[in-house]
């Protein structure tokens, strides 16, 4: 009977609302005092089921706990804009544990006070300098401004060196089990006036030499919206670099530094590369970098079909440098090296080839599925030319042969991009970063003298009497 009528009791009293949490944070601005009575307030509201009577009245000398809520959350949320600017310009507060001091211009943190006296007074950190201020000038003659952001923080969010864990935070991820990666369907339309700025700086610093190309990007936001996703923006120009440094690397003559423009004998840069084919190109934007970079390098988009997507690629591009040209800014015929070719990249370079491949040759594909990384790899070195893919979906029994394999699917990943490298004689081993995509493992490799470095390394291991 007694148990009865406590669960009765129980089940008669009203039902407890959701209250939130006793806060500890106190908010800039606010006094011990206030946030002394706003805890007293939470409490009482807690233990009264909803306090005050449901009429928001103060209760025994307490401040009005509706009106405490509306402050409190202003202030709270003021505090975050403030610690989000803060991080986003390189200028977190250094905490009592363990003190930062950081440089904003160059995205570079100290632990020692002295440490950043001394970067300051050095000759990068006055490099950094005048790059910004060169870059707080190119901005405010783009189109890429924001009047709902003062002038002060434009110019920081500019001259501040790109951040990509600050750019990334807050934006949606892709609905995956581990969350990586930037969903698809964000746009630079829908990024916030500072986001975007941030990524006008990633633009600019992605291309020093063709200094239009954060206009083109605005210009396909203004024409083709859809199509101008953040995370192809992203994935594309870190493919990019690693592709631009591919190709730089045949010419043994050329100075690679990443940040400037290559340049050879005081002249801009020819690799000896003449042609580069993207396998499997989809949307073709990791492609037309390549040819927007280098005039000089014919490149050709190969797929089963063109989409969309490339069409407004293209035409953004030579809409920005008509408008360009007849500023007196244009480059001449932008991107007439590069053409788009329907069909499979095997039989393309079979028969009456369509698309000449050779040593001069370098072959690309980014994300190719199942047996187009192997074929594209294959074509190169059959051809003599070099290659670089990024992987996306590898059958394991492309690579070896197993009974079983019980690993997640990011290890399975490294173990048969492992394997691929093995098999392939890949040369180099790079990395995405993989905040943007979780398939990120770059490998290169090829060129004209590959097959004379394999005839040495076959003669270097064989037995001396058999020489």
């Amino acid at each position: 009977v007694s148990c009865s009528l406590l669960f009765l009791s129980a089940a008669l009293q009203p039902p407890a609302r959701r209250s939130r949490p006793v806060p500890t944070h106190r908010p800039g601005g606010w006094s011990a005092d206030r946030q002394r009575d706003y805890h007293a307030a939470v409490a009482h509201r807690v233990l009264t089921r909803g306090g005050h009577g449901g009429d928001g009245r103060a209760v025994a000398g307490l401040p009005g706990i509706e009106q405490l809520d509306t402050d409190y959350a202003g202030a709270a949320a003021a505090d975050d804009r403030r610690r989000e600017w803060q991080g986003r310009i390189g200028r977190d507060e250094p905490s009592s544990a363990a003190p930062l001091y950081s440089c904003a211009v160059c995205a570079l943190t100290f632990d020692r006070k002295k440490q950043l006296e001394e970067h300051l007074a050095g000759k990068k950190h006055r490099a950094a300098e005048a790059a910004a201020a060169g870059h707080w000038a190119a901005f405010q003659r783009s189109s890429w401004s924001e009047a709902s952001l003062a002038l002060d923080e434009q110019r920081a969010l500019v001259t501040c060196a790109f951040s990509l864990p600050a750019f990334l935070d807050g934006l949606p991820s892709r609905s995956r089990a581990d969350g990586s990666g930037v969903a698809p369907h964000v746009t630079i339309s829908s990024l916030a006036p500072h986001k975007r700025l941030m990524l006008w700086r990633y633009l600019r610093e992605l291309m020093p030499s063709r200094p239009l190309l954060p206009e083109v990007f605005a210009q396909l936001e203004r024409q083709h919206g859809r199509f101008a996703r953040v995370k192809e923006i992203l994935e594309s120009g870190q493919v990019f670099a690693e592709a631009e440094q591919a190709v730089l690397r045949s010419d043994p003559d050329a100075v690679v530094q990443r940040g400037k423009a290559a340049t050879r004998r005081g002249r801009s840069c020819s690799p000896s590369v003449q042609r580069a084919i993207d396998v499997a190109c989809g949307h073709g934007l990791v492609g037309l970098l390549l040819a927007y970079r280098f005039p000089a390098l014919s490149v050709v988009g190969v797929d089963r079909r063109q989409r969309p997507a490339y069409t407004a690629y293209v035409d953004a591009w030579r809409a920005t440098h008509r408008s360009a040209g007849a500023a007196g800014a244009g480059e001449g015929d932008v991107l007439g090296n590069a053409q788009f070719v329907e069909g499979e990249a095997a039989e393309l370079v079979s028969g009456e080839p369509r698309v000449r491949v050779d040593g001069e040759t370098f072959v690309l594909c980014v994300h190719g599925c199942n047996e187009v990384n192997v074929e594209a790899v294959e074509m190169a070195r059959e051809c003599g030319a070099s290659w670089m893919v990024v992987p996306c979906c590898l059958k394991t029994e492309l690579y070896v042969q197993l009974e079983s394999m019980r690993l997640t699917d990011a290890m399975q990943y490294a173990f048969l991009c492992g394997s691929m490298a093995k098999a392939y004689g890949a040369e180099r081993v790079a990395t995405l970063d993989a905040r943007v995509t979780p398939r990120s493992i770059v490998l290169s490799g090829g060129g004209r003298d590959q097959r004379e470095r394999a005839r040495e390394d076959r003669v270097a291991c064989e037995p001396l009497h058999t020489r």
